[in-house]
């Protein structure tokens, strides 16, 4: 699969999984389909069979253990096959789907045992894990995870078994008590969205694995990009910039609740912001919320260290047509709000101003600066594993713990709590 890097007026536009033309069209498919045609050579069961024969005779795994791991890739096709039937004529919560979660622990537990080397892993394990990846070409590795995945459709069907709990005792409870009725079913929401597993995918750089952590969602279908800045490329992420807005706003009408007499002159900055969308989008929210207000006044600041990014985020900005051609022009006699709201554009040799005179802005908002300073490090864990029917991802903090003297910070890019299929897909 190919991404359109080019929006159909000729804008950039970034990889989205709610617009279908963010992705070409390939040969005998529809723009946005990500299921190839039907191919012998590449049917997952043919190609794994002939790798595991490769394999024995080139040595890289025993013959004993290629037995076992053979039995072990026939139980798991065959619960797969049931599974992906049961799920498209039956129900998304089927014990079929769970039985072909466990096989497919199981078979990559004994991958990885039995085979010990590079040429081995690569023939019997890297097939294993793209079951359900789609690799996404034109920029930096991306890949996006579909609802076929074996981990996601196990993921689908635990958050479906939860709602339907949730339902059932909702209306079976004599009393229901909320400490916040709204808040509660926000945080449902959100674990809604989350997509539980997989949380991590590998990616490839010709031959060069890459890690890929996840970035967008939408259903149950995610982005998954690296997870550190790329300087070769220097390409932009892919993320969903409404989260981000909506963190931005809210933190704007928290700053606004207590210093409610700078609403007339509030300033923000965008630090190091690589989309466009970002704040284009920082910009509707602000615009939804204060459409009625005559006495609010604001002003957006865009700066970033690299000044040939700046240039193209204006030119972005310029170009794109997301919004209304005149979204960010608009006439003083409008008394719309987006009159009295300013779109500035500084670079980093901006004379510093004078400390007497106070801060510049208000607000500085930082996009992905910790990240474009991070590395990729590996930590040893207990890998304890977690009871599937209790196990919610989204609830487990990202954040390692540390020392009260510890100068670094640790995030993980997966959940520290894992099934035992789930220590098996990450070991």
């Amino acid at each position: 699969m190919n991404r359109e890097s080019v929006g159909p007026k000729g804008q950039p536009q970034a990889l989205d999984l709610r617009e279908v033309r963010s992705l070409t069209a390939a040969f005998g498919q529809d723009r946005g389909s990500l299921v190839p045609v039907h191919k012998r050579e590449r049917d997952l069961a043919e190609v794994w069979k002939a790798n595991l024969v490769t394999a024995v005779a080139q040595g890289s795994i025993a013959a004993e253990s290629a037995t076992a791991i053979n039995a072990l890739f026939q139980a798991f096709t065959g619960a797969y096959a049931e599974a992906i039937r049961t799920f498209a004529l039956s129900s998304v919560a089927g014990s079929e789907i769970a039985a072909q979660y466990h096989a497919y622990g199981r078979l990559l537990e004994a991958v990885t045992l039995g085979a010990k080397g590079d040429r081995g892993r690569e023939l019997l394990l890297k097939p294993l894990l793209s079951l359900g990846v789609v690799p996404v070409h034109g920029s930096a590795p991306t890949a996006i995870v579909t609802p076929w995945n074996p981990q996601r459709m196990q993921a689908m069907a635990l958050k479906a078994q939860r709602m339907a709990a949730l339902v059932r005792h909702l209306l079976k409870a004599p009393n229901v008590l909320f400490g916040d009725a709204s808040l509660f079913f926000k945080e449902v929401r959100d674990e809604l969205e989350h997509p539980f597993f997989p949380e991590v995918v590998i990616g490839w750089r010709e031959r060069k694995p890459e890690l890929l952590a996840v970035t967008d969602t939408w259903l149950d279908y995610s982005i998954h990009e690296l997870a550190l800045f790329d300087e070769v490329l220097g390409a932009d992420t892919n993320e969903n910039p409404t989260h981000s807005a909506t963190q931005i706003v809210e933190m704007i009408q928290r700053y606004l609740a207590l210093f409610p007499h700078e609403q007339a002159n509030l300033s923000a900055v965008l630090y190091n912001c690589d989309a466009a969308s970002l704040p284009q989008a920082v910009v509707n929210k602000i615009n939804e919320l204060h459409e009625e207000d005559e006495d609010m006044r604001c002003e957006v600041l865009l700066r970033h260290r690299d000044r040939a990014k700046l240039h193209r985020l204006y030119e972005n900005i310029l170009e794109s047509t997301d919004s209304e051609s005149d979204g960010f022009v608009a006439g003083e006699a409008s008394r719309e709000f987006m009159a009295r709201l300013r779109i500035g554009i500084m670079a980093d040799e901006a004379p510093v101003p004078d400390p007497k005179d106070g801060p510049r802005a208000d607000l500085v908002f930082l996009h992905d600066v910790i990240a474009r300073r991070a590395r990729l490090e590996w930590y040893r864990e207990d890998a304890v594993p977690v009871d599937l029917a209790t196990i919610v991802p989204p609830r487990w903090s990202r954040r390692r713990p540390s020392p009260r003297d510890e100068e670094k910070s640790i995030v993980y890019l997966c959940s520290p709590a894992q099934t035992a299929e789930g220590w098996a897909y990450l070991t």
